[in-house]
C-alpha cells in the first residue's frame, strides 16, 4: 500500500474509548487519472468536549494550512486563538 495516513478498521475504532485528538483516517475514493494514481482521505473526528472541539479545530487548521489553505486560524468563543 502506498505511505500515507493509516487507516484502522472501524471495529477496532469503535470498541475502544477514542482519543478525541485523534482522527481515524480512511480512503473514502481513489482511481488513476493520465497514469498517476491518486486518493481522497477523510478524516473521522469522534465526540469531543466544548475545549476539545477547539482543539480538533485547531489541529485541522495546521493540517489544512501546511498544504497552503487560506482559511483563517480557529479562535475561541474569547476571539483567541487556541
Amino acid at each position: 500500500m502506498a505511505s500515507g495516513p493509516t487507516a484502522r478498521s472501524s471495529a477496532s475504532a469503535s470498541s475502544a474509548a477514542r482519543d478525541p485528538l485523534a482522527p481515524v483516517r480512511a480512503v473514502v475514493a481513489q482511481g488513476v487519472v493520465d497514469g498517476k494514481e491518486w486518493k481522497a482521505w477523510a478524516a473521522l473526528w469522534p465526540l469531543a468536549s466544548r475545549e476539545q472541539s477547539l482543539e480538533q479545530a485547531r489541529l485541522i487548521w495546521q493540517e489544512q494550512h501546511a498544504v497552503g489553505s487560506d482559511l483563517p486560524e480557529p479562535t475561541g468563543p474569547d476571539g483567541r486563538s487556541a
